[in-house]
């Protein structure tokens, strides 16, 4: 089944992880195939989030009529039961992985690797700025490894998901 949070996006993502008590306390602009929908907001408290419209996005109709479209598919995590997607839910769902990928990311940056070898997390930190030439070096010194640097953001996550190490939401029709 297609993924249909393909066609979505956050950007401006601002989080508050003092405030984060039963949940991610953010907010955060939403887009749909490049159009902004609004800003997305949580308070932290265990509220459910709020996407609201803001000048130059969707009105609340446009909003309305996305969410609705939505609520054709169901998403699952193996520890919850199946839940109806929404446009709340998908800025949710966005927002955890947007804070998954950047603590993963923080620890590889201009002068770190970030890989994943038999199974395991590892950064090797590196005297000089990384290049293709030394990409390639660590590729040869570690052949069985796959440098995260070089993925997608999507494609690192699948590579967690595959050491257990983050869930993807499953999609299935509602």
């Amino acid at each position: 089944m297609k993924n249909p949070l393909e066609n979505f996006e956050i950007k401006s993502v601002k989080f508050c992880e003092d405030l984060s008590d039963e949940t991610n306390c953010f907010n955060a602009k939403l887009y749909h195939k490049g159009k902004l929908v609004g800003v997305a907001k949580n308070s932290g408290n265990g509220g459910e989030t709020s996407v609201s419209p803001i000048p130059k996005s969707m009105n609340s109709k446009e909003i309305n009529e996305l969410s609705k479209s939505l609520s054709d598919y169901k998403w699952v995590l193996s520890h919850n039961m199946d839940n109806s997607l929404s446009i709340e839910t998908v800025a949710d769902l966005l927002v955890e992985q947007h804070l998954f990928l950047k603590a993963i990311k923080k620890g590889f940056k201009s002068k770190t690797v970030g890989m994943i070898d038999k199974e395991k997390f590892m950064t090797l930190n590196c005297l000089v700025k990384l290049t293709p030439e030394l990409l390639k070096k660590v590729k040869d010194k570690y052949p069985t490894a796959t440098i995260l640097n070089e993925l997608t953001d999507q494609e690192i996550l699948g590579e967690f998901t595959k050491l257990g190490e983050y869930e993807f939401p499953e999609f299935k029709a509602a």
